[in-house]
């Protein structure tokens, strides 16, 4: 009998198994498709890959104003593949060695819990005291719009597009369209559109300063961005799909991504009864990842947003370190996240919208890219970073940061707001010199009306 079988290897899953096994729990890792999950082959990695390529092209072409001229500027759709997949091999790789080093048993296959403390995989079944269910989710669809795999596009197949085509329409202005639609208008030659059935892009942020900064990086792509309007139908003619929207033009596109969300993926755990889950059909978890079934715990995206990978590896962690007897901090997890566009989106905790909200009052700083020795040398004058503290005793709340950089700078903000510091506490310790992290140290400044390199009102 294992003390742990995990079912599903991306980043809770295989994070789960290697803690497990660090601990010397004997434990099982079942997957049914590839080691690393979405994350590492469909999602994170690959996706960071092939915008990592667009970074280049766009450098080279913006070379000029530095006096670097770059000719003939090329884009080899195999070789930015390649590269994305040796990405992915390496890191698989890695993993593999990494699970067998700790003496973690994988198996592939297809999972099912017959019962509390019994898997099935194929014809055989394993017993265990403790299951994880790490599943994950899946793309999902729209009515007007099925995945077809062929003209309709999940972000996976999206992935592998060689080469782009001439007319790409993204549906969806959240994170993955955002990220999608940079690749595309920038690596790509033809024409980009992008839509959204709410009001503004990155719906989920409820930031409008954010949106619209985004919103103006990619009209400078030009890409054709679309808010406030839905896709009603689509029809293939001729090897073309004809798209009919709510209040405006048809658009005819080669391809279609489908960028409108995602869905648990629970099917594993179907037959078990007395699980809760909620509306939306993602398994119900407690604070250490208990199920409603006893024995049966569940991390990441099965059990909700956000969806996002390291989310998922620390309530993997937490599981484990729980199952092991071990205390571990889980309440109320501060859990920064970062669109990969350009320039970057990095946020954690609150914004001002969100407080106003929560009836908390608070102080706010602010400070632009434009103003900063570094960014102005490196040309990186678009951005900003704000940071909230709560005005009564200056604890840092939230923070959010659009720019180059932005996913590195973020940290220290969060570290602020996990461990409760006072704005001060950024606001008078000393940066480096010319770098990008003053300003986040000039926002916090800004905050307490102390400003170094901006007016004071």
């Amino acid at each position: 009998m294992y003390d742990l079988i995990v079912i599903g290897a991306g980043p809770g899953g295989y994070v789960a198994a290697l803690e497990a096994g660090r601990l010397k729990l004997n434990t099982l890792l079942v997957e049914k498709e590839n080691i690393g999950g979405v994350c590492l082959n469909w999602g994170c990695i690959p996706t960071k890959a092939i915008l990592h390529s667009a970074t280049i092209k766009h450098l080279a072409e913006s070379g000029k104003r530095f006096g670097i001229t770059c000719k003939d500027i090329e884009v080899d759709q195999g070789k930015v593949q390649n590269h994305k997949n040796q990405c992915i091999k390496r890191l698989v790789t890695g993993i593999k060695n990494l699970l067998t080093d700790r003496g973690v048993e994988t198996v592939f296959g297809e999972a099912e819990v017959v019962k509390p403390g019994e898997v099935r995989v194929g014809e055989k079944s394993y017993q265990a005291k403790n299951i994880l269910i790490a599943t994950g989710s899946t793309p999902a669809d729209i009515p007007p719009a099925r995945i077809d795999r062929k003209y309709i596009l999940s972000s996976t197949e999206a992935l592998e597009l060689d080469p782009l085509p001439e007319n790409i329409l993204i549906v969806g202005g959240g994170v993955i369209g955002m990220e999608m639609a940079r690749y595309c208008a920038t690596i790509g030659t033809g024409n980009t559109y992008l839509v959204e059935v709410l009001p503004t892009l990155l719906p989920t942020l409820e930031d409008n300063q954010v949106s619209e900064v985004v919103t103006s990086s990619l009209k400078k792509m030009k890409v054709k961005v679309y808010t406030g309007t839905a896709l009603q139908k689509t029809e293939i003619k001729d090897g073309k799909i004809h798209c009919s929207f709510k209040d405006m033009d048809d658009i005819v596109a080669d391809k279609i991504i489908l960028a409108t969300g995602r869905r648990p993926h629970a099917k594993c755990v179907e037959k078990i009864q007395n699980m809760e889950y909620d509306k939306r059909g993602h398994i119900v978890i407690d604070h250490l990842g208990k199920t409603s079934v006893p024995g049966i715990w569940a991390c990441g995206d099965v059990t909700g947003e956000p969806y996002l990978a390291h989310k998922a590896s620390w309530e993997a962690e937490v599981v484990v370190a729980t199952i092991a007897g071990h205390k571990v901090e889980s309440k109320n997890p501060v859990i920064p996240s970062c669109v990969f566009f350009d320039p970057e989106v990095a946020m954690v905790g609150l914004n001002p919208q969100q407080a106003e909200k929560a009836n908390i009052e608070y102080i706010q700083g602010e400070f632009p890219y434009s103003a900063m020795g570094k960014a102005i040398t490196e040309g990186l004058r678009d951005g900003f970073v704000r940071i909230l503290a709560r005005k009564d005793d200056h604890t840092v709340i939230g923070g959010q940061i659009v720019g180059c950089g932005a996913d590195l700078l973020l940290n220290e903000i969060t570290l602020a707001v996990k461990a409760k510091l006072k704005i001060e506490d950024i606001a008078h310790t000393i940066h480096i010199h010319p770098t990008l992290g003053e300003v986040v140290m000039e926002a916090a400044r800004d905050a307490l009306g102390e400003p170094l390199h901006k007016t004071i009102n």
